[in-house]
């Protein structure tokens, strides 16, 4: 759809083929904004602030990033980077995601090069009350960024999508904790200095609740296209069923002249009823709203970042500590997964070909599952979808086993 300056759309997809297919379709109609040249360097960046997937509602699906890459390489193009820089207490406890998501094997897969931009070089910017933080060059420089981010709710800013995954582009853990002395201005303040050329929201499996990672995965089927991040995010909020003014940074950046009425308009028009999904939204407990109050949060910061503090704060008792208060909802478990065997119990499948349509790498499953694939990457999603448990995984699953136990009762819902 396109009007003036707005250039969004919005694709209802079920399933890996019909992704690919509806997202080839659609980027053919956005080809003008992309590079000439096919040694332009294309930066990707995913929204992988956990090791929760994408089947959680946490994390940007593999699928959307396959189909992307598939995509890019077939226009010709091939220095591509998936970069991101994951939140704060995984940068701390050394926990690789790209690894955890499977990112790396993706990449590997595709000939794709990855950057963690915690550790990548930098520039500064500027943040509410003079504080000067730094982002990673790459963001900033490359010819061509798409921004990838998850369409979930979140217990301090409402909802994340396109504006707040910026987040992932601060440089480490003092970066991205500045940001959070003035969270909803700063988040504006990031869009300023860091704009990608296009965004593309992973609405396929959403989280509701208390997102980002203690949300409930919700099954929407859609995907978002668009140049514009304000508009985006006032699409999704709609699609969510959420007030815009409930927004945080969106209520803020009505009040700055940023979004006007022609973009409240235009949202609205855009996304049918039948679409809209009101999503749970965030319920947290008294604490949790009065330290992450905007007059307050500042102030707790400072006191959070102080050196003795800082090192209190890092401790297993202390992380304990906030999970329990909802301050914190992140797990850190240490222990990495096994490169596991996925076999198929053939008298326990019914074949209802859920698996295929959650394969990232479009396999012909169930029954290439019987073989190992040397396209299989081990993400495991069709473990995690089968509906008859007839898909089973050997070897050690460390942190998924988790993962598996808290949100093994929605796979039928998915």
């Amino acid at each position: 759809m396109v009007n003036n300056n707005f250039r969004i759309s919005l694709l209802r997809c079920k399933g890996t083929s019909q992704i690919r297919e509806k997202l080839n379709s659609e980027l053919d109609r956005y080809s003008d904004l992309f590079p000439l040249s096919k040694e332009a360097k294309i930066l990707l960046k995913p929204n992988l602030n956990s090791y929760m997937n994408a089947l959680t509602g946490n994390t940007t699906d593999l699928r959307i990033l396959a189909a992307l890459i598939e995509y890019l390489k077939g226009k010709g193009y091939h220095n591509l980077i998936i970069g991101e820089g994951t939140s704060s207490g995984f940068y701390r406890e050394k926990i690789n995601i790209f690894s955890r998501l499977y990112i790396d094997k993706l990449a590997t897969f595709y000939g794709v090069k990855t950057i963690d931009l915690n550790y990548a070089p930098s520039e500064e910017i500027e943040f509410e009350y003079g504080v000067k933080a730094r982002v990673a060059k790459i963001c900033r420089e490359a010819d061509f960024f798409i921004n990838l981010p998850k369409l979930k709710t979140h217990f301090e800013a409402g909802m994340s999508v396109c504006l707040k995954n910026m987040l992932g582009a601060l440089v480490g853990l003092p970066n991205k904790q500045k940001a959070h002395r003035s969270l909803f201005k700063n988040i504006l303040n990031l869009n300023k200095h860091v704009r990608p050329h296009l965004h593309i929201v992973d609405g396929l499996i959403a989280m509701e609740g208390n997102g980002p990672s203690s949300g409930t995965p919700l099954n929407l089927g859609v995907i978002l296209i668009g140049t514009d991040p304000y508009l985006v995010d006032l699409a999704c909020a709609r699609i969510a069923g959420f007030d815009y003014r409930d927004i945080p940074y969106l209520k803020i950046a009505l009040d700055a002249g940023i979004i006007n009425e022609s973009y409240l308009k235009y949202s609205e028009s855009f996304v049918p009823e039948p679409v809209i999904r009101k999503l749970r939204k965030p319920n947290v407990n008294w604490l949790v709203r009065f330290i992450n109050k905007p007059g307050w949060q500042h102030y707790f910061v400072k006191i959070r970042l102080a050196p003795g503090f800082n090192r209190l704060f890092s401790t297993k008792l202390a992380g304990k500590l906030l999970n329990i208060s909802g301050l914190r909802q992140d797990v850190f478990i240490k222990e990495d997964a096994g490169d596991n065997r996925i076999s198929l119990i053939e008298q326990e499948c019914d074949n209802c070909m859920k698996c295929a349509d959650y394969c990232p790498m479009a396999l012909s499953l169930p029954q290439q599952l019987k073989e190992r694939d040397d396209r299989c990457i081990g993400c495991l999603y069709c473990f995690l979808v089968c509906p008859q448990k007839a898909i089973k995984v050997e070897g050690k699953l460390g942190y998924l086993s988790e993962q598996i136990k808290r949100y093994d009762k929605f796979r039928g819902s998915l």
